[in-house]
């Protein structure tokens, strides 16, 4: 009786189950056996498959593909992003399954929703019968296990659904189908992925999904690789018998605990000192050092209780030992931690500052390079006139003309001064940079330093169409300087002068400053930005610009 009852409630649900799915496949079949669904313009295509998903809350889109597994067209009710990603599905599987006649994919859940999904196709054939696309609905079963989840079965009773495999794929708790729980161990799982069955009459008691006793039952459902499994308590179905034995065992138990009653308080009197040392046991576990122990018999117990007393009375000792210990090392840690930290803060300064000095080093390497390129370019200039002009003095016509010969020969004279000029500032430098540069201070006549400036400069100025005046107050002191070093550096200042200014001219000029004196050099030239004012003093540094990479430096 208990068995046809669970085979009936089994079979009517996966009936249910049945015709929810193939109710689909028909609807699906009902469309795709429409002449020339595969040659309609896609409006058409789309406008059908749109009717269908209308018609079907539970479908949530609809697509065609053609032979070759080629996606036609799909209606959806999500984005397409998420259309596409979600639907899953083998092309090749689902026309071969469809040549035969229809397809239904595994169980999954779905990402977003959480929610069971099988993919249902159907064959699109042309007039002919041949096989030329498929019918795809990727449906969700919420609807379907809805029938699972409100199955009443008795008052405790579960169902369920697994496929071949034994994975879960519909139950009430739905965490374990998420988990993809596999429940092949189960006798009642295991019976239908061997395709075995007791009698029907027969009754089996049996471990259940929740771990239970139960009286369990299957039912394939037709179509699929499913099965609908239900399972009834055991108790539940044998409630009767087990209230008549529930009856006994109290009866059975009440007389024991009399009997228990009174042999406990015939031992009473022995038994709660040992209790009572029991509790202050338990409240010493918990760290409970100042408990009072009220046992004060001679006998063995009273022997045990100051035993433990004296115990509890050593592990406060211990305590307070180990929390000194424990506070001193929290500090010495927290000391030393600070130490680290100071250490690591002067190494992230001590990185910056080598980090910036190794980012200058680059910028002077850069900046020396370039001066070799052009310092190799200024000699290489009197190197080639020299050079010419010594040939041009083997011409015996030249050597006969006597203007001309001296002419080249002042030329030549000029070049040779000015690679010596050259020669002379690269010393200086590798000097400079070594440390051995040597410098003669004496007393030195500024007017006659600044005339010798202008006199050796007013050719340049001259052939730039440039003036070069030279501006000085009535008299100037005497200082004490190395008198080459300072002419040089006003050459260099004069000769930088000229060679950036184009029109206007360039004004050398000296004022008295206390004992001292103040040069400048003025020009009407293109200037320094302000932006490379502290890069002035920098060496081998110039100013990024078209103008000043043609004309060059000093």
């Amino acid at each position: 009786m208990l068995s046809h009852e669970l085979n009936h409630i089994a079979d009517n649900a996966a009936n249910t189950i049945k015709d929810f799915i193939f109710g689909k496949i028909n609807q699906m079949n009902d469309l795709s056996s429409l002449v020339g669904l595969s040659s309609l313009d896609k409006k058409s295509q789309e406008s059908m498959l749109s009717k269908l998903l209308g018609a079907n809350p539970p479908i949530r889109q609809v697509l065609l593909i053609d032979e070759t597994g080629k996606e036609v067209i799909r209606v959806s009710r999500i984005s397409e992003e998420l259309s596409s990603k979600l639907l899953k599905y083998n092309k090749t599987e689902v026309l071969n399954e469809c040549n035969k006649g229809f397809y239904i994919s595994d169980i999954y859940i779905d990402e977003i929703t959480n929610e069971p999904m099988v993919v249902l196709a159907v064959p699109v054939k042309n007039m002919i019968g041949q096989l030329v696309g498929a019918l795809i609905a990727e449906t969700n079963l919420k609807f379907a296990w809805n029938i699972v989840y409100n199955l009443r079965i008795g008052r405790s009773g579960v169902a369920y659904v697994v496929d071949k495999e034994g994975r879960l794929i519909a139950f009430k708790d739905v965490s374990r189908v998420l988990k993809g729980e596999r429940l092949s161990f189960l006798d009642e799982v295991k019976e239908f992925m061997e395709e075995s069955k007791p009698a029907e009459d027969t009754i089996e008691t049996k471990t259940g999904i929740l771990g239970q006793h139960v009286v369990t039952t299957h039912t394939s459902i037709a179509g699929t690789n499913w099965a609908l499994i239900v399972e009834f308590p055991y108790f539940e179905a044998y409630e009767e018998i087990l209230k008549s034995v529930e009856y006994s065992l109290i009866s059975l138990l009440l007389g024991i605990a009399l009997a228990l009653f009174l042999g406990f308080y015939a031992a009473r009197r022995i038994v709660k000192p040992i209790v009572s040392l029991r509790n202050v046991a338990l409240e010493i576990g918990k760290g409970n050092f100042d408990v009072k122990i009220s046992v004060e018999s001679e006998n063995e117990i009273g022997e045990l209780a100051k035993t433990i007393k004296n115990m509890a009375r050593d592990l406060k000792l211990s305590q307070e030992k180990i929390k000194d210990y424990s506070r001193n090392l929290e500090k010495k840690v927290a000391e030393r931690t600070k130490e680290l930290e100071d250490a690591n803060k002067k190494l992230l300064e001590y990185q910056k500052l080598l980090e910036r000095d190794v980012e200058e080093l680059k910028k002077l390497d850069i900046e020396k390079d370039r001066f070799i390129s052009i310092a190799a370019h200024e000699l290489k200039t009197p190197m080639t006139a020299i050079s010419g002009f010594a040939q041009l003095l083997k011409n015996e016509k030249i050597i006969e003309d006597k203007e001309k010969r001296e002419k080249y020969l002042k030329i030549v004279e000029e070049e040779i001064k000015r690679l010596a000029k050259l020669v002379t500032d690269v010393l200086d430098l590798s000097r400079a940079d070594l440390g051995t540069i040597k410098v003669f201070v004496e007393d030195v006549n500024v007017e006659e330093v600044l005339n010798e400036v202008k006199e050796e400069m007013s050719n340049l100025a001259k052939e730039k169409g440039l003036y070069l005046n030279l501006r000085l107050p009535e008299k100037l002191p005497t200082i004490s300087t190395d008198r080459e070093k300072l002419k040089r550096i006003l050459i260099n200042l004069v000769s930088n002068a000229i060679k950036y200014t184009e029109k206007g001219g360039v004004t050398i000029e000296a004022v008295k400053d206390g004992d001292k004196v103040k040069f400048s050099v003025a020009d009407t030239g293109v200037g320094i930005p302000k932006e490379s004012f502290d890069k002035i003093f920098t060496r081998f540094y110039q100013v990024e610009s078209p103008y000043t990479r043609k004309v060059g430096g000093t």
